[in-house]
């Protein structure tokens, strides 16, 4: 969904008790990316994480030494 409303994910930090992403582009201002965040986002990261708390930020500027998330690709089916 992020990558779809043209937006980008950045992980700028994470141990075992906070992961930081940080919003970019046209979905860090669409309303929706906060069902995103809440529905999606955190479930997957508290499964494998479950006493981190995540911190969301947005914006244009990306913070020092975040790391770009891509978006998985999948080879198309067989015809």
């Amino acid at each position: 969904m992020i990558w779809a409303d043209q937006g980008e994910l950045y992980l700028v930090m994470a141990d075992d008790r906070t992961v930081a992403l940080h919003l970019r582009g046209r979905f860090s201002g669409c309303p929706g990316n906060t069902l995103v965040v809440r529905r999606i986002i955190e479930p997957l990261i508290s499964a494998m994480l479950p006493s981190a708390r995540v911190i969301l930020s947005s914006g244009y500027m990306v913070p020092e030494g975040a790391s770009l998330i891509a978006p998985a690709v999948t080879a198309p089916a067989p015809a």
